[in-house]
């Protein structure tokens, strides 16, 4: 009898899966959890531990800032393979001929209110309490003056104050696109190869248009896009960037920059910036010293310049976050990932 498709095997011992995120960061203090703060892993280890009944903490690919943006986060955390349960046999149609008489004849024996709706043989190793893997249930409440109609009485609440039901829900701002069980050796941070992000601007006079205004940094002042695609080129390699970035107690600020380029479609003007990995408040910080030089504001080799300095430039602004998008994650093929995590693991402990 074929099995339902399951995240994990018969063995015991923990179960590595990976997330893969999406969130509107605007009402986000960024992702890393924060006592007393609205944050994405925060949201997500609450209803993640809820789910499996036990505390669940994610680890990510990259934490985004206070109001930044993503589509393509990815995240690890590893699951007791109890708490997730079991592929189990479908039942499907099998003997339901077999006992749909005895169905219709206990039916004439029982009251109204209580009806034996299907009796079918159980699969080998059938336990009708220990063999569940979770139980569902449904609360009707009815918000109406009178209460409930009395065709739903006997099944529904009457609860005539008022509700706000948007606190009661998922919120809309962050969703888990997709759970698979991880390959050997995964993890959502030091088995990255490189994360993209996009960092969008609209030099429309009225600003960003409301279906984008979330996600758009509105930028009326005319920009030089040739002048900031020239000084893109110069920031791309291997450097030390700690001019743009916010100190971190024992964080390197080395990184390998591997695409900074800029794209104009309209009043639309898209930042491409992709890295091995990001320093904190890295991306920002490299579009608004780059935006200082499209006002004219700094020649395009200033931002050379910088690459020299052993701490954070004072002159070096970071760009609103809204604007800030992480696109998506690279990893390499699963045979590499366990090499990978090593090689990261071990240069970020010798910096």
């Amino acid at each position: 009898m074929p099995r339902r498709p399951s995240l994990i095997s018969p063995e015991s011992g923990p179960v590595r899966l990976r997330f893969d995120i999406a969130y509107d960061g605007t009402d986000f203090h960024g992702w890393a959890a924060q006592s007393g703060l609205r944050t994405v892993a925060g949201v997500l280890d609450e209803a993640l531990s809820t789910v499996f009944r036990l505390p669940v903490r994610l680890f990510a690919a990259g934490r985004t800032d206070t109001g930044v943006h993503a589509t393509g986060q990815v995240a690890h955390t590893d699951i007791a393979a109890e708490a997730l349960g079991h592929a189990y046999p479908r039942g499907g149609d099998r003997g339901a001929e077999e006992f749909a008489a005895l169905v219709r004849r206990l039916s004439r024996f029982l009251p109204e209110d209580v009806r034996v709706r299907q009796i079918i043989r159980a699969p080998s190793g059938f336990d009708a309490r220990f063999s569940a893997l979770r139980r569902h249930y449904v609360y009707r409440l009815s918000l109406a003056p009178y209460g409930a109609d009395p065709q739903q009485s006997r099944f529904v609440t009457p609860w005539p104050r008022a509700l706000d039901i948007d606190a009661m829900t998922i919120p809309e701002d962050v969703r888990v696109r997709q759970i698979i069980r991880a390959p050997s050796g995964f993890d959502a941070r030091f088995s990255a190869l490189r994360r993209h992000y996009v960092y969008r601007l609209s030099l429309a006079p009225h600003g960003a248009d409301p279906q984008q205004s979330r996600f758009v940094t509105p930028w009326p002042r005319a920009l030089d896009i040739d002048a900031m695609t020239t000084a893109s080129r110069s920031l791309l390699g291997l450097h030390d960037f700690a001019a743009f970035c916010r100190h971190r107690p024992g964080a390197t600020t080395i990184r390998e920059l591997q695409r900074l380029d800029w794209v104009r479609d309209g009043d639309l003007v898209t930042a491409h910036v992709t890295a091995d990995a990001f320093c904190w408040s890295m991306v920002r910080s490299l579009v608004g010293a780059l935006l200082a030089v499209g006002e004219n504001r700094r020649e395009p080799a200033w931002c050379t310049t910088q690459l020299t300095a052993t701490a954070r430039a004072s002159d070096v602004v970071a760009a609103p976050a809204r604007g800030l998008t992480l696109l998506a994650v690279d990893y390499p093929p699963d045979d590499e990932l366990a090499a990978r995590s090593a090689v990261t693991r071990d240069m970020r402990s010798r910096d």
